[in-house]
């Protein structure tokens, strides 16, 4: 059995969720390679990893994903990782919150709404 730690260490202030699942996906890798190739047990290729660990931060700090491929010239062997930026809770709808043509109502084909605005068609209708 294969057990690797692996962490990414932030300032104190960033928000890591969006890193949590990278560095899961990281570490399943790595225990893949070694596996496979005995990447972090053998000495000459585990020489590699600084450089590999290198280009997984410049990429991910850059363009938010990082693919590597051939690592250390092993066949079918790859890296792909990308961050999911995480998106804000919408606000909280209020009472008043109500739903506000901006067209008129003959442009709209009622057939083509969601199931929840088609059941509530009627209140919109009698509000606008």
């Amino acid at each position: 059995m294969y057990i690797f730690n692996l962490c990414f260490i932030f300032d104190k202030n960033t928000n890591t969720c969006s890193y949590e699942a990278v560095v899961k996906k990281l570490a399943c890798d790595l225990r893949t390679l070694e596996v496979e190739s005995e990447f972090l047990s053998n000495e000459n290729l585990k020489q590699h990893l600084p450089k590999i660990m290198e280009q997984v931060q410049n990429s991910l700090n850059e363009t938010g994903e990082c693919i590597i491929q051939r690592i250390a010239n092993l066949e079918h062997s790859a890296i792909y990782l990308k961050l999911i930026r995480n998106h804000l809770d919408p606000r909280v709808v209020q009472s008043c919150d109500v739903p506000v043509f901006v067209r008129s109502k003959s442009e709209f084909e009622i057939d083509d709404w969601d199931l929840t605005t088609q059941k509530d068609e009627k209140v919109i209708l009698l509000l606008n």
